[in-house]
């Protein structure tokens, strides 16, 4: 039998979309309805589904999408693949549409830490406003993202249990009246991991600056002297002071002696904590180097490399005679303090 689920608005997840349904269609009897539409027990996870095929034949004549294309507009799976290498990806991908076994391990370890659904209380005002229903952004529900990128105001949480049998939550304008998970306005940074954790779900992660333990070095490196355990210390407490300690435990990232998550990222260790860390670190590079003497990272001048145009230099030096850049294809070129590339090899 067809289930006809409203139509998704831009950037909202699958839970959104299905929990919309559940709340105006007033539905009883939740565990047959989810067990028709997913063709399995789905407990709420705000972030991927499963079994993403037979869902789609269940929604075809109101969405006709196929299984991967759900998956990819619909869920954080693109958000997932961007930290894996290009065949996980794609098992990944096979996993949620349903044509591989449950493998629970990773998915558990990258999402879900804490089970809430986090929304922006202005962003459900302006939906209001223009007369649109209210949804779950996905980006909203990336690891990482404690902030909204449009508002730049720390996002509200609503709790929910791991049961598979209670109707998953709809969002309502009643949810604003409850406190966000932090007080006051959030650092930039923040900002800056939310915008980060939209261009990997957009699948621009590989082209961004420092996005990669390689990267991340040459860029700290500039700054700390990361063999030298002063400057590490110094750099976890600039880190820790740049995201704030609660937030850190928030995603269940508490950096300490028995826990140093993030020299083990830096030494490309401690992989699965990718889709948690990597845009933070990135995100601390980021800042970092807007503070730095040299002009903006600059594109590769060899128009000839594979990378195609448009790529960003990922090592920055600094000497007397100005700031020396190096590409991942093997170019390097200088830029002099005016910002203009003058040679390359």
């Amino acid at each position: 039998m067809a289930v006809y689920l409203p139509e998704p608005v831009h950037g909202e997840s699958l839970t959104s979309c299905v929990g919309r349904y559940g709340r105006d269609l007033d539905v009883v009897h939740w565990p047959g309805f989810v067990q028709r539409l997913f063709g399995y027990k789905h407990a709420l996870n705000p972030a991927y589904g499963r079994n993403l095929n037979y869902l789609a034949e269940e929604t075809r004549a109101c969405w006709g999408m196929s299984g991967i294309k759900i998956a990819r507009n619909l869920t954080l799976v693109p958000y997932l693949c961007a930290f894996r290498t290009e065949v996980a990806g794609k098992e990944l991908e096979a996993h949620v549409v349903g044509r591989l076994g449950h493998k629970r391990s990773f998915l558990a370890r990258s999402i879900g830490r804490n089970r809430a659904l986090r929304y922006c209380v202005r962003c459900f005002e302006s939906d209001y406003a223009q007369g649109q229903p209210l949804y779950w952004r996905l980006l909203h529900q990336a690891p990482a993202v404690l902030a909204c990128d449009r508002h730049g105001e720390w996002l509200h949480e609503l709790r929910y249990g791991n049961h598979w049998w209670v109707r998953w939550p709809a969002p309502e304008l009643a949810n604003s009246a409850r406190a966000p998970a932090f007080l006051g306005k959030p650092e930039p940074i923040w900002k800056d991991v939310s915008t980060l954790s939209r261009q990997a779900q957009e699948g621009k992660w590989p082209l961004l600056v420092a996005a990669s333990p390689a990267g991340w070095t040459h860029a700290l490196g500039e700054f700390y002297s990361l063999c030298d355990p002063i400057d590490r210390d110094e750099l976890h407490r600039t880190f820790c002071s740049a995201f704030g300690v609660r937030q850190l435990e928030k995603l269940g990232l508490r950096l300490s002696a028995g826990n140093d998550w993030l020299s083990a990222r830096l030494c490309g260790r401690a992989r699965g904590l990718a889709p948690f860390t990597d845009v933070l670190i990135t995100a601390f590079c980021h800042s970092l180097l807007r503070r730095a003497e040299w002009p903006g990272w600059q594109p590769c001048v060899n128009a000839f490399a594979t990378h195609g145009e448009g790529q960003l230099a990922q090592w920055i030096s600094q000497d007397a005679r100005g700031v020396r850049a190096a590409c991942i294809c093997g170019s390097s070129f200088s830029i002099p303090h005016r910002g203009l590339a003058t040679s390359s090899k």
